[in-house]
């Protein structure tokens, strides 16, 4: 279903000139910048990697300041002598999820790559069971933290664009839950009847695919269930020159 926005207030206003110079120049600063980040490939026992292609992405993200931002931002922190702080292991994790690397025990092909070590300077990766315990250990303060940092790299990258009109997608999707695990309850379950679950809904820039808004509910909640609230949540957190044209959901 297509919801079109009719009101007239909506309308992204145009950038001056001197505005849209100063992002072309942004642009080709940060492409200057990255080049000299590509990575040399051969192919042989000692430098065969599966991700070659990731020197690109870790470029920009240096570019950008990833680091940075997760530091000034995620305050969890673990012993003093542990090996690996919060932060580093969140920035580990990023590079798994963009790899394709969505399950923990696979985490571990990071560890025996060379050419991704090689891109990250040579260090070692955490174990899997050490991200294990990271989410063991992570709490509601935590949580808000981390779609805080998502909020500021949306944030960030909406300064390289001029007021523009965007289309929201919104779905939600069934989760269920496997030995006693918080919050679950046995509502509509399609393909686990009587099962335990959960209803998450997300939001999401149609146009970028970046993720605005995301929130858990028990298993009873419908799929319109609390949405208008949801739905204002994930408005509110829009950066001030992406302006709603419309929304899709599903």
């Amino acid at each position: 279903m297509k919801v079109q926005q009719t009101t007239t207030h909506c309308q992204a206003p145009l950038l001056p000139r001197r505005e849209k110079r100063k992002i072309e120049l942004e642009k080709y600063r940060l492409q200057k910048k990255i080049r000299k980040f590509n990575l040399p490939v051969t192919f042989d026992n000692n430098t065969t990697t599966k991700f070659a292609n990731f020197g690109p992405v870790e470029s920009f993200k240096q570019a950008i300041g990833f680091k940075e931002l997760i530091k000034s931002t995620f305050t969890m922190r673990k012993a003093p002598n542990s090996k690996y702080q919060s932060q580093e292991m969140l920035d580990f994790l990023v590079d798994a999820q963009i790899l394709g690397l969505s399950r923990f025990e696979h985490i571990n092909d990071l560890r025996y790559d060379p050419g991704y070590l090689k891109i990250k300077g040579d260090i070692e990766c955490p174990e899997e069971s050490a991200f294990r315990r990271l989410f063991k250990a992570l709490g509601i303060e935590s949580l808000e933290e981390l779609r805080s940092i998502n909020q500021q790299f949306i944030a960030l990258h909406s300064q390289t664009k001029e007021p523009t009109e965007i289309w929201l997608d919104c779905d939600d999707t069934v989760i269920t839950l496997h030995g006693n695990q918080e919050g679950g309850e046995v509502g509509y379950n399609p393909r686990y009847h009587g099962r335990p679950s959960i209803k998450a809904k997300a939001c999401f820039i149609a146009e970028t695919a970046e993720l605005v808004n995301l929130k858990a509910y028990g298993g009873k909640t419908h799929s319109n269930g609390e949405f208008l609230n949801f739905f204002k949540e994930a408005e509110g957190q829009l950066p001030h020159n992406y302006v709603p044209k419309g929304v899709r959901m599903d």
